[in-house]
């Protein structure tokens, strides 16, 4: 065992997942110095101390993370969708209006 625990640096919320999303979205800093939290997850408090990133990296690229990204990006999606739905729902109901007020 160290004889010091790595401690959680803020550089490491600039950096990004094995997909290119940056990690500051869901990393955040634990209440102590050497651990770190997954809201994705909803873990509790996760270590670096042993580690450092590499226990980071380590919980990202497991399944359970990488699902529950993926199912938050599912999400996103469905909902940018129906927004765009309901826009041109507004959009041609606007138009309609325009046309029946020409006629």
């Amino acid at each position: 065992m160290p004889l010091y625990s790595t401690k959680f640096h803020s550089c490491w919320l600039e950096k990004l997942d094995s997909d290119g999303n940056p990690v500051k979205r869901w990393l955040k800093q634990g209440t102590n110095p050497s651990t770190f939290i997954c809201s994705i997850c909803k873990t509790d408090e996760l270590s670096c101390g042993n580690k450092g990133w590499q226990s980071i990296e380590q919980h990202m690229n497991n399944k359970k993370h990488r699902d529950n990204l993926k199912l938050i990006q599912q999400k996103r999606v469905r909902a940018e969708h129906e927004q765009l739905k309901k826009k041109n729902k507004l959009v041609d109901e606007q138009s309609k209006n325009e046309n029946d007020q020409m006629f």
